[in-house]
């Protein structure tokens, strides 16, 4: 009897947690198609909330730090550099304990600063990254800091700690001088204002978070919404709610950033615009699959499938592109960098390693047949390989100085006109010299700026005003400031940070006045510019 007492028990416990389990099963699977379907949309206007930008909810203190890194298995757990560990390097920049310069205190989330580390060089995913060697230079140049993407990496920011305490400086300068009210607000990266991103979308900026994104990369795929998917998938804003990077993929741009692409083939003239474009490691956006394709279509595509990455194998692809279609850099003539040229003119055995190898990898840098994270000062098979081919190229300048360092290069195409013969171009336009362009900007600055140096003359290109900020105009444009009195130059509107050929102006009037002493004209508005300014 208590036998068959116990057994009916046990088939009432039994059918009970079979029904608890069942239940489970069904409200789980609710929970994840209702997750499915209210995953979170992305829009460019609105990258982040700027409560999420200030917020410590997720990361309170050093320890909450460290224990993201540990849980994760992120190669930056046991990164140390000055005796301390990389949580705590990260949540001091964020909070302002060792980046706080300019009368500006970073107060920025350090999930922010972690979402950064991702999105720029994968420090947080990449397991098997070996922090100590560091192949790649990814610790050294962590955040991006100081790599615009028209150049190479400035070796003044390099290092761990250097890049996370000028990356939250820049972010939080960039958060403060977004607001519409503030005194140093910088346009056009200020809330309400109107932008156009490089890769070609334009919106109205939401907020200041939004702001400070854009200004500090200012692509929307994928810069701005690689921030907005790691930081929304770890919950690292003022919500709590997780999602999958795939889900948030899928449901935002229709497919995973991987998945191989089949699309109408690229036409020579977009080709070639995209040839002359400098490109970081990592880097992953339509641009790189539109360069894989024509990379591709040409037989010198290495990868397995277009991935929209740009990494070593589409670099490889790229430089070997470059020299064997002899398309050199058109716009860096040897015998404007003395320097670069007493360099490429030496001869270097394979296995050398000094100081003069390294400026000389930079001078193939410019030349754009190698790249910012193999510049190691040793001098090896690539570096020999592009060594020779740019030395080829200056003996052909020597013999012929028509070539000017190119070979047969040919001209980028911008895209198509947007005149018209009833629309022309007049001086009034000329309002907008002295400001700051980029090169592959595209608004009606550029239209007005390239109306204003055809009615002086200067401006010739075949296809006419385009409204695209390429190559072509930057050389004409460059001319221009260079020629801008030192009262006029100095009396504009300027941001820390800024990178442009205006600041190159800047500097040159500052070195007159005895108040630039860095050793060499750089474009770059960094602490030495930013203090001859102000004194």
């Amino acid at each position: 009897m208590l036998s068959s007492i116990f057994a009916k028990k046990f088939s009432i416990c039994f059918a009970f947690l079979f029904t608890i389990i069942a239940l489970t099963t069904i409200i789980f699977t609710d929970i994840r198609i209702f997750a499915q379907i209210t995953v979170p949309k992305f829009t460019p206007d609105y990258v982040l909330g700027d409560d999420s930008f200030r917020s410590t909810r997720a990361f309170p203190n050093q320890d909450s730090v460290q224990n993201f890194l540990d849980r994760v298995n992120s190669p930056l757990k046991n990164f140390r550099q000055s005796n301390k560990l990389a949580s705590q390097i990260i949540f001091e920049a964020a909070r302002g304990v060792s980046s706080s310069q300019y009368g500006f205190t970073p107060q920025i989330n350090p999930g922010v600063i972690l979402a950064y580390l991702e999105k720029e060089m994968s420090l947080v995913s990449d397991t098997n990254y070996n922090t100590s060697t560091d192949p790649q230079g990814r610790i050294q140049k962590a955040m991006g800091y100081g790599c615009p993407d028209i150049g190479g990496c400035d070796l003044e920011y390099q290092g761990f700690t250097n890049q996370l305490n000028w990356g939250a400086l820049q972010l939080e300068i960039n958060f403060v001088t977004a607001n519409p009210n503030s005194l140093k607000k910088i346009q056009p990266y200020v809330s309400g204002s109107k932008i156009t991103t490089l890769d070609g979308y334009t919106f109205v900026i939401s907020n200041q978070a939004t702001a400070a994104c854009y200004r500090y990369t200012p692509h929307v795929f994928y810069g701005c919404y690689n921030l907005w998917k790691i930081v929304t998938a770890n919950g690292w804003g003022v919500s709590d709610q997780r999602y999958l990077y795939d889900d948030l993929d899928k449901a935002n741009i229709g497919k995973t950033p991987t998945t191989a692409v089949s699309v109408e083939n690229i036409s020579e003239q977009e080709g070639q615009n995209l040839i002359f474009q400098s490109y970081g490691l990592g880097q992953n956006d339509v641009t790189i699959r539109n360069l894989q394709k024509y990379l591709k279509q040409n037989n010198y595509f290495n990868g397995q499938n277009i991935s929209s990455i740009f990494d070593r194998s589409t670099g490889d692809s790229l430089r070997k592109f470059i020299m064997d279609k002899n398309l050199a850099n058109p716009e860096f003539k040897i015998e404007s960098n003395p320097t670069c040229k007493s360099l490429l003119l030496l001869d270097y055995s394979i296995g050398t390693e000094n100081s003069n190898v390294k400026q000389m990898q930079m001078c193939l840098i410019e030349y754009r047949v190698f790249d910012t994270f193999n510049n190691t000062g040793y001098y090896g098979e690539i570096t020999s390989k592009a060594h020779k081919y740019i030395q080829s190229l200056i003996q052909k300048t020597a013999t012929n100085p028509n070539v000017n360092g190119q070979g047969n290069s040919p001209t980028p195409v911008p895209p198509v006109s947007v005149e018209s013969t009833n629309n022309q171009p007049t001086q009034a336009n000329c309002e907008v010299i002295g400001r700051n362009f980029v090169v592959g900007q595209m608004d009606d600055d550029v239209i007005k700026l390239q109306g204003c140096l055809k009615a002086r003359g200067i401006f010739q290109w075949p296809a006419g005003v385009t409204g695209y900020y390429g190559e072509y105009t930057n050389g004409l444009y460059s001319k221009i400031v260079s020629q801008l009195e030192c009262p006029t130059i100095k009396s504009q509107k300027w941001g820390f940070g800024e990178r442009s050929v205006r600041v190159k102006r800047l500097q040159e009037c500052l070195k007159a006045e005895g108040k630039f002493d860095y050793p060499s004209i750089t474009g770059y508005l960094g602490p030495v510019t930013w203090r001859g300014l102000r004194s």
